[in-house]
């Protein structure tokens, strides 16, 4: 027998999105199909909570990643001549720390480097809103819903100091040498397109960012 829902009865709206950054790690060994972080800290465990990956490689394409054994979703991807650029996340309810992959394709990477947020609440399990830039302060705007949040990421060849424009600045780290991955992020209470962009006031030879709005 069906029940229908009682008329003047509303679904609770979900909880706003909150947005963690937990840590980033690099690797500047030689790898041909895969870089391996092990026991990375994937904050809080909650029954909402999503881990978001960004992942960034030198004169390699990144094919996936892995977040303690399980294939996460692809959120965003760019290339820019010899940089792979990317972001995926998967739903992890349990545990404090797992073991990220970057699988690659196979041609020989020089370095790799990651960063780890998590995310609960929302409505949507997916990203409701993706850019990708490829030239230094490039646009990576997005529009985020109401109580939702975004996330941005950046690899530099050649930079000096780095600047994030309407996302708080989360880290800047080293890959090797003169390259260096940056992320960002913040939550919004009202609705409305950011206008992001991540840049250096150095020269750099090579800028790769994405960005996502999720809510």
């Amino acid at each position: 027998m069906l029940h229908s829902i009682p008329l003047g009865i509303i679904a609770p709206a979900p909880d706003p999105v909150a947005i963690s950054y937990i840590g980033n790690a690099v690797d500047a060994s030689n790898q041909s199909s895969a870089y391996t972080f092990s026991s990375q800290s994937i904050g809080t465990a909650a029954a909402d909570r999503y881990v978001v990956v960004c992942a960034s490689t030198v004169n390699e394409d990144i094919t996936s990643v892995t977040i303690g054994g399980v294939t996460a979703s692809l959120v965003k991807k760019q290339t820019n001549s010899t940089s792979c650029v990317g972001m995926w996340q998967l739903l992890v309810p349990a545990g404090t720390t797992a073991t990220v992959v970057v699988n690659l394709g196979g041609t020989g990477e020089v370095r790799c480097g990651i960063a780890i947020w998590t995310r609960t609440g929302g409505a949507s399990a997916s990203a409701t809103d993706t850019a990708g830039a490829t030239t230094n302060g490039g646009s990576l705007a997005v529009d985020v819903n109401a109580n939702g949040g975004v996330i941005g990421y950046s690899q530099m060849i050649g930079p000096a100091t780095i600047t994030w424009t309407n996302l708080t600045k989360k880290f800047e780290a080293i890959m090797e040498a003169t390259t260096y991955q940056t992320g960002a992020n913040d939550d919004f209470a009202t609705a409305q397109t950011v206008s992001v962009t991540a840049q250096t006031s150095g020269s750099p030879s090579l800028v790769t960012g994405v960005s996502a709005a999720f809510g």
